[in-house]
This record gives structure tokens, C-alpha cells and sequence, in this order.
């Protein structure tokens, strides 16, 4: 062992391979005796509370904006949607996070 790493000692650049074999003769790839590297999954966004309300504030501002559009439309054309959407959303998160519904959002 010590003659090869000699021969090399001054070598710019040595590449190693790893030969492996069972004792009938037949050759082993190295790799499948390597568990496969772990992957995590991505991680998940949390929020805080403050971050949820801001939201929850966000939304219920722009149910109001939007009926008050849907409120100002002219009626000869189809009326824009009012802010229900964005009321169903505030009560599911709300829900979701263990609170209470909003019903006169």
C-alpha cells in the first residue's frame, strides 16, 4: 500500500474507484451497500397569531370594498361579486384555527 501512495504522492490529480467483489468473482457496485441519503420534505409555513389576524383584517376589508363596488355597479350590467367569498374564507380559517364563526362580518 505504501509503493502505491509512492507512485502517486506527486500526482496533480488522482481519481480513486472502488472495486468490489464477492468471493465467487462476480463484481458489486459499492453504492447499493450505501442507504440512499435521506430527504426531508419542505418544510411548511407556519403563522403566528398576529400574522393569522392580520389576515383575517385583510379579508374582512376587502368584503367590504368589494360590496361596496358590487354596491355602486349599474344594474343594467352584471353586478361584480359582493364580498361573500371573502366572509366564507374569514369563517373557515377562523374555524380552522379553533375560533368562531363571523356571521356579521
Amino acid at each position: 500500500m505504501q509503493q502505491i501512495a509512492d507512485q502517486y504522492r506527486d500526482a496533480d490529480s488522482v481519481s480513486v474507484a472502488i472495486i468490489c467483489t464477492r468471493p465467487d468473482g462476480t463484481s458489486v457496485d459499492p453504492k447499493s451497500w450505501m442507504p440512499a441519503p435521506r430527504t426531508r420534505p419542505a418544510p411548511i409555513p407556519a403563522m403566528a397569531g398576529p400574522r393569522w389576524t392580520d389576515l383575517l383584517i385583510q379579508l374582512t376589508e376587502s368584503a367590504f370594498i368589494t360590496d361596496e363596488v358590487a354596491a355602486e355597479a349599474d344594474q343594467e350590467n352584471s353586478a361584480p361579486p359582493d364580498g361573500t367569498a371573502h366572509r366564507k374564507l374569514v369563517d373557515a380559517i377562523s374555524i380552522k384555527l379553533g375560533g368562531p364563526q363571523h356571521p356579521k362580518l
